[in-house]
């Protein structure tokens, strides 16, 4: 179905989005939305595993870690985290404030932010574009 996809959040001082994206062929960009739509659903009922949880808490840390491993890197968190609000000293909470993630706060995250308002862009053959296009006009309050 696809040859690449990844999500992210891109975080700033204002407002920002969660996106995901797909590289599939244009056969494929409805059932590849319709995926994206239920694995989001998921995430808003389901409670993921303790290990799940246990797994992506020690990628996050270990992510961070490697983060700031130059003085380059240190000074670039050091400064993301004022120009953001937190004070210099945050990256000493940040470990702590990931541990204590748990799986009803993803759920409950995921209700607050995850609504029914997406925007969807595509990238393509235009006879293919318009189909999806066509396909977003007949949905509901999106």
């Amino acid at each position: 179905l696809a040859y690449e996809i990844n999500s992210a959040y891109p975080t700033g001082l204002d407002e920002s989005s969660f996106f995901v994206y797909i590289g599939t062929q244009p056969q494929n960009l409805e059932l590849a939305k319709n995926l994206f739509l239920q694995e989001i659903n998921k995430i808003k009922t389901n409670p993921v595993s303790e290990s799940e949880l246990e797994n992506a808490k020690q990628k996050i840390i270990g992510r961070f870690a490697l983060s700031q491993e130059t003085n380059s890197e240190k000074a670039q968190s050091l400064g993301s985290y004022e120009a953001v609000g937190k004070e210099y000293k945050f990256d000493k909470q940040y470990i702590s404030l990931i541990k204590t993630v748990t799986a009803q706060d993803i759920i409950n995250t995921a209700n607050k932010y995850f609504n029914d308002s997406y925007i969807i862009s595509a990238v393509g053959p235009e006879k293919d574009v318009r189909m999806l296009e066509k396909g977003r006009k007949s949905e509901s309050k999106r």
